[in-house]
This record gives structure tokens, sequence and C-alpha cells, in this order.
């Protein structure tokens, strides 16, 4: 899931708004790409932060629908039989079955487990001089713990 957030992430990289973008990069990486800028100044695409998280599969509980499931059957069957004449025998038999397919509540995936890409990409805007006047997160995904901006886990903003 990725969110455009770039007003939201002003105060997480405004320090860097000052200072030369060698600094930025030999800390957090060289950029993407840049492009050139009339008056002698660069736009820089960035990206960073990046890691992969996997979401375990998720499951829900759901009950029997059939109304046979787990019920019992029982059945009583009498014989009589007259061997002689003299002689009567009754037999009872009973016999018990359970019909059980599902019987009782089941674990059903509604979601599988996936892997996520976890990054930070922001356009970091220099002068001539190779000053940052300008720097805005443009993709920002849900951060690796329970943050949601992996922005801020990168530049280290507490909120």
């Amino acid at each position: 899931m990725h969110h455009d957030r770039g007003g939201q992430q002003g105060d997480q990289v405004a320090r860097f708004v000052g200072q030369p973008s060698d600094v930025f990069f030999s800390q957090y990486g060289a950029p993407l790409s840049e492009f050139p800028l009339n008056n002698g100044g660069k736009v820089y695409r960035w990206r960073g932060g990046e890691t992969m998280r996997t979401l375990p599969a998720e499951y829900t509980t759901i009950g029997t629908a059939d109304p046979m499931a787990g019920k019992t059957t029982t059945k009583t069957t009498t014989t009589v039989t007259q061997p002689n004449s003299s002689t009567t025998v009754t037999e009872t038999r009973t016999t018990m079955s359970g019909v059980t397919f599902g019987g009782g509540p089941q674990q059903v995936m509604v979601k599988p487990a996936r892997v996520e890409a976890l990054f930070c990409e922001a356009q970091i805007t220099a002068n001539a001089g190779g000053v940052i006047t300008n720097i805005e997160a443009t993709r920002d995904t849900d951060g690796e713990g329970f943050s949601l901006s992996r922005c801020a886990e990168v530049f280290g903003v507490k909120k």
C-alpha cells in the first residue's frame, strides 16, 4: 500500500533544507536520478529505507452451516423368530452412527500470506551551490513497525 503524503512529511525532512546535498546523499544513499534546472541547480529523485516485510495469512472462524453436522443417529431393530414351536427368540439390536462433516467451527483463510515492499521516496531540490532548497516526500509506504510512515522511520522522526 503506497500513500501520497507529500505535505505531511514536510516537518520530517525540513531539517535538510540549507544543508549541502552531498551531506544528505552520503548519509542516506545516492539519488535515483537528477534533472538539471535552468538556474544551475538540480532536482533529485531519491529512494531509501527499502525493505520487505512478510504479512502472515489472515484467518476467520466460521461455524457449520449443516444442521445435521455433529448429530448422532440411533437405530433400534427388534427381530422375533420362532425356531420351533416351543421357543421364541426376541433379538434387539441398537446401532449408532455419527455424521461429522465439519462438526464445529473451522478456520478459513481470508487473506494469504504476502510480502510487501516498504520504502520512502523524495524529491530534493538543490541550488547551483549544491545546497538543498526544498525536500518533499513524494511516495511513502507504511512503516516497518507500528508506524504509518516509512519516511518517518528512515529519517528518525519521533511523532
